[in-house]
């Protein structure tokens, strides 16, 4: 076997993961925690463990991963859609009336305590 083909038959660990790509090891283990990233469990001992695949595959995605809010997550595109509120609908007369009538907590009146 060649060197090259031994390199496809290695797995590595999460540290080694990190280094490669230049990356903190928190990252890489929270993308595994969450599910984010390809990986295999290599029992509870040995934690997990990657291929030389899904290195490949982590590097690719690693723009997606690291960017915008919660590591990519904002505007991915996995064939979710965020749901909002319909246009143009309005609290009805009963609910506006209903704020009016909130009024502040009374503050907590304080106790004076004597000084001796």
């Amino acid at each position: 076997m060649t060197d090259e083909q031994l390199a496809e038959l290695r797995v590595y660990k999460p540290a080694e993961v990190a280094r490669m790509l230049n990356i903190p090891i928190t990252r890489v283990e929270t993308w595994v925690r969450e599910d984010r990233v390809r990986h295999l469990r290599a029992g509870e001992v040995r934690g997990v463990e990657f291929t030389a695949e899904h290195v490949r595959e982590l590097a690719g995605r690693l723009p997606e991963l690291m960017g915008g809010h919660r590591g990519g997550r904002a505007g991915a595109s996995d064939g979710r859609q965020a749901v909002s509120a319909p246009a143009g609908v309005q609290p009805t007369p009963e609910i506006i009336a209903g704020w009016a009538q909130l009024t502040p907590h009374r503050p907590v009146p304080r106790t004076t305590a004597r000084r001796r």
